[in-house]
């Protein structure tokens, strides 16, 4: 499904990075954690509280066009970069920068663009759908290579394909590929005629 806009007054609620890992504990009291990969951000999405019909009329058809289908969802507010990024800005060949582009990898090499990415910020790469958050500020200085830092760990390589068709970072209009949870949709009535809507949301690859 296309890029799926909200306004900007449906707030974003209970943001989570969920990682699938398992804690276990020896008899000795050591701790082992496993990391099963696959991370994936989950979000619940809410209306303001409108007059019934115009709860309907404004929000509903985006909430019944989301049951069962996967939708790249741009997030109200927060699908645009906070800093002042601009340009396009290209990740470095892991050979050349020093950095990892290999899955795992939590920083990577990047040139080109200018301004600044901030902590909190989301990005995709232009290879792959998901997306990431950025985990600490990145100035951006349009010619040396900079680091850019993020979570979770990527789920897919971003070295270059061919070996010269570098890959770019998006950091604006970052829609999230995403499947409404358990398919429950949550309508908060009033005893005044009025009424909220919510969903579960959670990412999918």
């Amino acid at each position: 499904m296309a890029l799926a806009g909200l306004p900007n007054n449906v707030a974003v609620l209970n943001f989570k990075n969920n990682f699938n890992t398992t804690v276990n504990k020896s008899l000795s009291g050591k701790t082992f954690v496993t990391n099963y990969g696959n991370p994936f951000w989950s979000f619940t999405l809410e209306t303001p509280v409108r007059e019934q019909h115009d709860l309907f009329d404004v929000y509903g058809s985006f909430f019944l066009s989301t049951v069962g289908k996967v939708s790249d969802i741009l997030l109200p507010t927060i699908n645009d970069a906070a800093g002042t990024a601009s340009g396009t800005i290209q990740v470095v060949n892991q050979s050349s920068s020093g950095h990892s582009t290999d899955v795992g990898s939590t920083a990577v090499g990047v040139q080109n663009g200018s301004g600044t990415l901030l902590t909190g910020d989301l990005i995709s790469f232009s290879n792959h759908k998901k997306v990431y958050m950025i985990t600490s500020d990145c100035n951006l200085d349009g010619s040396s290579v900079d680091t850019l830092n993020f979570t979770p760990g990527l789920v897919r390589s971003v070295a270059p394909a061919d070996g010269s068709t570098l890959v770019t970072v998006n950091y604006d209009n970052v829609g999230i590929q995403a499947i409404a949870e358990n398919d429950v949709q949550t309508i908060n009535y009033g005893t005044d005629g009025y009424a909220s809507y919510s969903q579960d949301f959670r990412e999918v690859l």
